[in-house]
């Protein structure tokens, strides 16, 4: 009897201390599973995407008369820089504004430091309020070759021409400048030109 006793005791305990080492490994296995489950957490956390930028249309003061210059400047800065810009436009006919379609803290990044720019209106614009300005007119042409004519918009402002040749599909007048040392020819837009004196 006391040795049957003895071996249930020792069958007892062994099954006791299996019973803890399943334990312990099951505890074991759990850790890992936690750690990889916050690793998991801290890695969503990083890969979470960036909100993307504001787009809308603002307008951009500039002296007036250098429209095109700061716009080549700042078309030159957005492509460097990656700045979040997605398009630029100066209509001709308001003069002392350029149009810029893009995020704006970006666009008043890249406008920092550039002569002539005066600031942005932090107003968006509409885009219905400029489309008129955007859309192509059809401009007849009035002039003849050998006509004198004088520029009234863009880089040569104020210049006096003779006509060359026109182009009326583009709407576009070549024009030979009269009032400087060495002849020079430049094509212009139709509409940037007023007759001065016939030609003979």
């Amino acid at each position: 009897m006391e040795e049957e006793t003895q071996k249930e005791e020792i069958i007892a305990t062994s099954n006791v201390e299996k019973s803890v080492e399943t334990e312990a490994e099951v505890q074991k296995e759990e850790v890992p599973t936690t750690l990889s489950l916050e690793k998991k957490i801290e890695m969503d956390e990083e890969e979470e995407p960036k909100p993307l930028p504001d787009i809308k249309i603002y307008a951009i003061k500039t002296i007036i008369g250098r429209e095109n210059v700061v716009l080549e400047v700042m078309s030159g800065k957005a492509k460097v820089s990656g700045l979040f810009v997605k398009a630029m436009v100066h209509p001709e006919e308001l003069r002392g504004y350029i149009f810029v379609e893009g995020d704006l803290k970006d666009i008043e990044t890249m406008i920092k430091e550039i002569p002539h720019a005066r600031g942005v209106l932090r107003k968006p614009v509409n885009i219905s309020d400029i489309k008129k300005f955007m859309e192509p007119k059809k401009i007849e042409i009035k002039v003849k070759e050998n006509d004198i004519v004088e520029v009234i918009g863009g880089p040569f402002k104020g210049e006096k021409g003779k006509v060359i040749r026109f182009d009326d599909v583009k709407g576009e007048v070549t024009i030979e400048l009269i009032e400087v040392t060495v002849p020079i020819r430049v094509t212009v837009n139709a509409g940037l030109i007023k007759l001065i004196e016939k030609g003979k």
